[in-house]
Parts: structure tokens; sequence; C-alpha cells
């Protein structure tokens, strides 16, 4: 999980190390939750249409949340993950 919900600025090194990240992290059948900033990230990531491969959370509980699910979907791979 990322936390940016924080964050002042963003810049597309950070934005490219993330991607990076995910890509790595769904090698292994993994994922990666972003808890997004909406003065900040939400239009940032919506402009770059990354919003597309990231799950994304309001907060870190719903983020937390989200990784109990029994099935996750993987928006990089485009494809749903079942876990027991």
């Amino acid at each position: 999980m990322v936390d940016i919900s924080q964050c002042e600025f963003i810049d597309s090194t950070f934005l490219g190390a993330i991607v990076f990240t995910l890509k790595q992290i769904a090698k292994v059948g993994g994922d990666l939750r972003i808890v997004k900033s909406e003065r900040l990230a939400g239009p940032f990531m919506k402009k770059l249409g990354t919003l597309k491969i990231f799950n994304v959370s309001n907060s870190v509980e719903a983020a937390i949340d989200s990784y109990n699910s029994t099935e996750v979907y993987n928006h990089y791979l485009g494809k749903s993950y079942m876990f027991q």
C-alpha cells in the first residue's frame, strides 16, 4: 500500500516508481493499493489515466479492508484473483 493522502507534490519520477513497483508485485500475483489525495493526486492521476491500473482507496482503512477480500481485481493485469 502506498499512502499519498498527505503528499503535497507528485512528479513523474514518483509515478514511474509506483508503476514499476506495481509491475513487479503483479508478476508474483500481488497487488498494490493507493490511498489517494483528493486535492492533489486525484486530478493528477486522472489526467495521466493511471487510475485504470491502480486499486485506489479513499482511506488507509479502506485499503487495508480491500486486502481482506477473497477476490481481488488486479488492474494492471486486467484479471481477478481468488485468495483463500
